[in-house]
């Protein structure tokens, strides 16, 4: 990882490990962790950003008082790494993105003064098409707080299908895009598509798209 980073000093990488912050609280301390926190720090140097995704359906978030639990569980954790100045992000996959939310502001209430407050990697596509309980990503588009955002993710399916690249499909990407962007976000996006043989092409395609959404008043994709 510290080679990758060296090979490509223009380019600013964050590093993404499977961790089941909302599922139980984070084992801290342990073998696993401390080295996803020294991957991150590797490859991303003196902005180093290790984002947690919880895979896991984690139903009993519902349950009083499991996200105040799991959210001073995190507060730990975010104060760990940030003693190894690595900055926390926590990714929506099969969770409500509201209750990741409600975490985070849980997580916030405990951190000791001078911790950043973890930041939120936004996917749509998984808040519409994984999640537990149906949420509408172009109304999140409008409403969440742009400093609570760290990144968020093109991808797009068709009738639930993933597709190979990013195009119309059963997300209102242009409605999506203009919410973001006329409130004043300005990147980072990943394009999440599968690999292959043809990936650097899908993937100029599907810039080309996204980059046509974009409002007349600016902004960059």
């Amino acid at each position: 990882l510290l080679a990758l980073r060296a090979s490509f000093p223009e380019l600013g990488f964050n590093l993404a490990v499977e961790a089941p912050f909302l599922t139980e609280p984070l084992p801290i301390g342990s073998q696993y962790l401390q080295r996803c926190l020294e991957a991150a720090w590797m490859v991303g140097g003196g902005s180093a950003v290790l984002r947690l995704v919880d895979v896991s359906p984690a139903p009993h978030l519902l349950r009083p008082g499991a996200v105040e639990q799991l959210g001073r569980s995190v507060a730990t954790f975010a104060s760990e790494a940030w003693t190894s100045r690595v900055s926390l992000v926590l990714e929506n996959s099969k969770q409500p993105l509201g209750s990741l939310r409600a975490l985070i502001r849980c997580a916030a209430e405990a951190l000791p003064q001078g911790v950043p407050v973890p930041n939120l990697c936004w996917d749509p596509h998984n808040q519409f098409i994984q999640t537990l309980q149906p949420e509408d990503p172009l109304q999140t588009a409008r409403s969440v707080p742009i400093p609570e955002l760290f990144e968020f993710h093109f991808k797009q399916s068709r009738d639930g299908a993933l597709q190979g690249e990013v195009g119309p499909g059963d997300l209102d990407w242009r409605g999506i895009v203009e919410g973001m962007v006329t409130r004043g976000f300005r990147g980072p996006a990943l394009f999440e598509i599968p690999p292959g043989p043809d990936v650097w092409e899908r993937l100029e395609r599907s810039t080309t798209y996204v980059r046509s959404l974009l409002p007349p008043t600016g902004g960059t994709a």
